[in-house]
């Protein structure tokens, strides 16, 4: 309909994400209602700069024009004005990338479960106390 398949290609199921990173460079989140997509820090560990829309915890995580770019709201035309910018910069992906994977290292907790069972004996013992 849009006459874009030379430029655009939907692959399918992928077993592995880091067979989606060894072929595509940027990650774009369009998204108008998100909380935390694990595809953002999939996308970020493997060095690929992230454009996203301001919704969920997108902001925690990317740092406009550090290691990705944020669209200023979730409407089309922000979100094509942070891809304009993302394109114009295309020469600093690699180092935005290497800001996104040191990002996401620094946010990724390494052992989830002992640090929630952390959180809940000292949440115990400040009540006891």
């Amino acid at each position: 309909y849009y006459d874009i398949q030379d430029r655009v290609n939907f692959r399918g199921h992928v077993g592995a994400s880091g067979d989606i990173w060894a072929v595509n460079h940027v990650l774009i989140i369009s998204s108008r209602i998100e909380s935390g997509p694990m595809v953002l820090a999939e996308a970020m560990l493997s060095g690929r700069p992230v454009v996203a829309t301001p919704v969920g915890m997108v902001r925690e995580w990317v740092q406009d024009r550090v290691n990705g770019f944020v669209a200023e709201a979730s409407l089309p035309q922000a979100l094509n004005a942070a891809l304009d910018a993302c394109w114009h910069e295309r020469e600093q992906w690699a180092a935005m990338g290497q800001a996104a994977t040191l990002t996401a290292r620094q946010r990724i907790v390494s052992n989830p479960a002992k640090e929630f069972l952390d959180l809940l004996l000292s949440s115990s013992n400040a009540s006891v106390n």
